[in-house]
């Protein structure tokens, strides 16, 4: 046998071209996705928002909830899935998934009394006394007389 010894060469030209080709299209490619994610992100809210408007509050949380997956920052959006799941819900499962979005509500908003008061009820309704009351009492501190947060402040006081 005879020893061969192989060559290789570079052809340069093929791989300029390849580079060049490549940086024309990575970046289009990466535009093109963000462009069809703002598509989709603006469909997505569209479509919650009229199902909102037609009272389908279940459909319109699941809508938000797959806007959110593209925008998560969007925290307008987050309390407006508190509010809709809220309104959707028809077991204890449920109730344990609307107080967690209503306490990230809460914290993006925590000067909005009406996620607070309902936050409020739903501790109590899952018997939660001291958490209710802990939110009532924050109600109470931005609105002395408010007749709902006095409501369950004084039946989670009484169930502890």
């Amino acid at each position: 046998m005879r020893d061969r010894q192989t060559q290789r060469v570079l052809n340069l030209r093929w791989l300029i071209g390849t580079c060049v080709a490549l940086a024309a299209i990575v970046p289009a490619a990466w535009f093109w996705h963000r462009h069809q994610v703002q598509k989709t992100a603006v469909a997505m809210l569209d479509r919650a928002e009229h199902l909102e408007r037609e009272s389908d509050w279940r459909a319109a949380a699941g809508y938000y909830g797959r806007y959110l997956k593209l925008r998560p920052q969007d925290a307008a959006v987050r309390i407006r899935l508190a509010e809709a799941f809220e309104r959707s819900v028809v077991d204890g499962r449920g109730l344990n998934r609307a107080v967690e979005l209503l306490y990230r509500a809460v914290g993006l908003a925590p000067e909005r009394i009406d996620l607070r008061c309902r936050l409020s009820e739903l501790l109590l309704e899952q018997g939660q006394f001291r958490s209710a009351q802990q939110q009532a009492d924050a109600v109470l501190a931005l609105e002395a007389g408010h007749a709902t947060a006095r409501r369950v402040r004084a039946l989670a006081m009484f169930a502890q």
